[in-house]
């Protein structure tokens, strides 16, 4: 693999890392906001936010690897 290739592959991961965090701040927003009332509503994007940070774990290791064994 060249130095090229991996820079792609790493960048293209940092892209999906960011969109993962883009989207669980924005379900914290919502589960956060003094408008939403219903209790399940808030549990419910609380946890599909914990769900995104999860991913942002997952594409995290997956450049850690990338860039450590590639």
């Amino acid at each position: 693999m060249t130095n090229k290739d991996k820079k792609k592959i790493i960048t293209e991961f940092e892209m999906m890392k960011d969109f993962e965090q883009s989207t669980r701040d924005f379900y914290i927003k919502i589960s956060s906001h003094r408008d939403v009332e219903d209790q399940r509503v808030k549990d419910t994007f609380t946890r599909v936010a914990e769900d995104e940070q999860r991913h942002i774990q997952i594409v995290q290791k997956i450049i850690n690897i990338v860039n450590n064994c590639l």
